[in-house]
């Protein structure tokens, strides 16, 4: 197993973007051997697709995409493979608004943090998205492109795209990381981490957690 870490943008990462991937690569390196970094400085899509070239001239198994602009633990690449999924990635939330990019499961529910590790989307974004060789081997070129979306006169996204073709013409489900995500933040003016979204259902599933305990006990004195 031999990762690559992917870096696309149109300008140089941020330094907190910086520390993080320091400790990421220490930690790869120690526990699998080594790692390679891979750039590209265009538009998001055609960044994407040149650091796709670059991937498929290596023999890594893995390419880790990780935006500019993100903060992660440094075993986050590790969580990603342990999941061992073709395609899975991590919920940002929104570096204006802090709301999650996405916010429901494949079967249009919300994304249970609390009660689900992971869970299917019908697609991602790319903050941090771990995605498998024999992914891009099979997809045809370009890997990354923005559709067309006449009805609302704007184009989509080219994570958004890349998942929905992934899954629709190759068969491969892309995969959240809901336990991860909650540590994943987007930097802006401040730091936004998905925490705030989600307290109702912290504080739910604390209460749920004292209630069973409590139940338990009386079941005890029984």
């Amino acid at each position: 197993m031999k990762i690559a870490v992917a870096l696309p943008g149109k300008t140089g990462i941020k330094a907190e973007t910086a520390m993080c991937l320091m400790g990421m690569f220490s930690q790869i390196v120690n526990k699998y051997g080594s790692a390679c970094k891979l750039t590209a400085y265009a538009s998001v899509d055609e960044a994407r697709n040149l650091i796709v070239d670059q991937f498929l001239k290596t023999d890594c198994t893995h390419l880790l995409f990780i935006d500019w602009d993100m903060v992660f633990p440094e075993n986050a690449c590790e969580v990603l493979l342990e999941a061992d999924k073709n395609i899975i990635g991590c919920n940002a939330a929104k570096h204006v608004t802090g709301e999650p990019v996405v916010l429901n499961n494949i079967d249009g529910e919300p994304l249970s943090y609390v009660h689900h590790q992971i869970e299917k989307v019908s697609a991602i974004g790319m903050a941090v998205t771990l995605i498998k060789r024999k992914v891009f081997e099979k997809m045809e070129w370009p890997w990354f492109h923005r559709d067309i979306i006449k009805d609302q006169r704007r184009l989509g996204g080219e994570d958004f795209t890349f998942c929905r073709t992934a899954k629709q013409v190759y068969g491969y489900d892309t995969w959240v990381h809901n336990r991860l995500s909650i540590e994943i933040g987007h930097i802006g003016e401040e730091t936004k981490y998905l925490v705030p979204h989600i307290q109702k259902q912290i504080e739910a599933h604390k209460k749920e957690q004292y209630v069973n305990e409590l139940q338990k006990l009386k079941d005890d004195l029984v």
